[in-house]
């Protein structure tokens, strides 16, 4: 039906499908796409639930990234606080596939984050802050994103309600680079509730992109050429991160499905996809072995980014 009314969807659940569910669904993640012409959506695949998203290709470059989440809950519990870091881990290898393109991150973060700019050593053992705010915001820091909803004012201050408690646990995060072309970002307060309504508030963003931009124009642009880290093999560690990042990264690049070949073109490009896929997997983990860059977050920041 919605390709019918113009629109393109990728979704999933963690919902288990011989479960027998009452009341309203819970979990999962998804988009759906209005069809632009010059526009291609493409799936961006992830051995998760929790993690989905999809790239917008303009004339075969990909001019945005948006991962949708839905992030472990707090409890308090060691072996949580163990699942919310290792889906962070995972979420960690997808921006380390995704092409050098702007990365929005959308959903349910499952937990409050900091405004003020200056922070404490233990800001995270305050209300209504926890161990989830820690790891989140030191995720945000090493992958220079920033906070797009705490850009503008928001007429409630809560995105989600349990009974009488409210929360501000659902987030709206952007590349810093592309953070000029934010244009809004606002909480939508729904005053209409039932049985049937999510107990979480959706959150308008609105961006300015060209996609119209060499479109059609043929010209092709001078650009620079990437440049790489190099690894130095000398160093006795150095092997052994290099293999355990390559390792990690490569769990996060599915396998190729034959059902979804039909011709030799179809062949090509799932596979020139794929190789594109592996080609970013390892320099990541060049990237992270010469800098350091790995996912174990410590709280090393003092200062928020945005």
């Amino acid at each position: 039906m919605l390709a019918r009314e113009g629109y393109w969807s990728h979704m999933k659940s963690s919902i288990d499908p011989e479960e027998v569910l009452q009341g309203r669904p819970y979990g999962g993640v998804g988009f759906i796409c209005k069809r632009i012409q010059g526009l291609i959506y493409k799936p961006i695949e992830v051995d998760n639930d929790r993690i989905t998203g999809v790239q917008l290709i303009q004339s075969g470059k990909v001019i945005l990234n948006i991962v949708g989440v839905y992030l472990p809950y707090y409890d308090g519990t060691p072996d949580q606080v163990a699942l919310y870091s290792e889906t962070l881990d995972v979420l960690q290898s997808v921006l380390d596939m995704c092409p050098p393109s702007p990365v929005m991150i959308v959903g349910d973060m499952n937990a409050s984050l900091p405004t003020q700019k200056k922070l404490s050593g233990m800001w995270y053992r305050q209300s209504p802050y926890n161990q989830h705010s820690l790891l989140l915001y030191d995720f945000l820091c090493s992958n220079d994103l920033c906070v797009a909803n705490f850009a503008y004012g928001q007429s409630v201050d809560y995105t989600y309600t349990k009974g009488n408690k409210k929360s501000y646990i659902d987030h709206v995060f952007l590349s810093r680079s592309s953070f000029e072309q934010l244009t809004n970002c606002s909480i939508v307060d729904f005053n209409v509730k039932d049985e049937w309504s999510s107990d979480h508030l959706p959150i308008r963003t609105e961006i300015l992109m060209n996609i119209d931009s060499g479109a059609t124009t043929g010209e092709n642009k001078l650009q620079h050429p990437p440049v790489f880290a190099h690894v130095n093999w000398d160093h006795p560690d150095s092997s052994v991160k290099y293999k355990q990042f390559v390792a990690h990264g490569l769990q996060a690049v599915h396998k190729i499905d034959v059902d979804d070949i039909v011709n030799v073109s179809d062949a090509q490009r799932i596979l020139d996809d794929k190789c594109d896929e592996i080609t970013r997997v390892i320099h990541a983990a060049s990237e992270k072995t010469v800098n350091g860059k790995t996912s174990n977050y410590k709280g090393k920041y003092s200062e928020t980014p945005w």
